[in-house]
């Protein structure tokens, strides 16, 4: 849906995206827009991001990785 408004109505924006094998895609595809690689948290810490091979299971959660 952002993209619409990306193409159609000219705006800009940020995205925060954990998953470096985006970055250059996302890059090509929006350069006006801002992005930033790392994760969001309520609370400073560092986390292990899980990369899967289907990349919509990627998680910074534990759990979820060993559920995999």
């Amino acid at each position: 849906m952002t993209y619409y408004f990306y193409k159609k109505l000219g705006w800009d924006g940020l995205t925060i995206e954990p998953n470096p094998a985006v970055q250059e895609d996302f890059k090509e595809q929006r350069p006006r827009d801002i992005f930033v690689n790392c994760g969001v948290a309520k609370e400073e810490s560092t986390l292990t991001y899980y990369e899967f091979e289907d990349a919509l299971l990627n998680s910074f959660s534990e759990e979820s990785y060993e559920s995999f």
